[in-house]
């Protein structure tokens, strides 16, 4: 919610509960950079369809999802105005924020907010952005699927 320049997300499950959602919107709105880095084929399809349901709205409020190529990015990590980063265990899906035992480690230094800041933007160079004017003509099954997916979304 304090961003004021550039969010850099990687997960390699993205099915946020909605308050991180409409912080991500919020800050996209306020005209912070937000990028959202996330496999492009996920070894659980039905979890990659539940996050895909949320990438209309990210989108249209001006966050940029990316996909990268495989091999399967399993990586996860938080960067926020080059002065935040948060590495860990926890994927950024109800699970593991609120069921797993995760550990996660914040750490408030440039230095090592520049060195994970290189290696995220290495796994950004390797991925294809999601452009609404690409994703608004997938399928209707395909919306349906996404949609029906997402519904168990805050059990997956």
């Amino acid at each position: 919610n304090l961003a004021r320049s550039q969010i850099l997300l990687v997960t390699p499950y993205f099915v946020p509960p909605e308050p991180l959602i409409l912080a991500l919107r919020q800050a996209a709105f306020r005209g912070v950079e937000v990028k959202v880095l996330v496999p492009s084929v996920n070894n659980h399809p039905t979890l990659q369809l539940a996050s895909q349901a949320l990438y209309t709205d990210l989108i249209q409020a001006g966050v940029r999802i990316f996909e990268r190529a495989p091999p399967f990015l399993h990586a996860k990590a938080f960067l926020v105005d080059d002065a935040i980063a948060i590495i860990g265990s926890a994927n950024l899906d109800p699970r593991s924020l609120f069921l797993n035992y995760e550990t996660n480690l914040v750490v408030f230094a440039t230095e090592f907010a520049a060195c994970l800041k290189r290696v995220i933007l290495h796994d950004f160079a390797q991925s294809r952005e999601v452009l609404y004017s690409d994703w608004r003509h997938r399928s209707r099954l395909r919306r349906f699927a996404e949609n029906f997916f997402n519904l168990f979304h805050p059990i997956a």
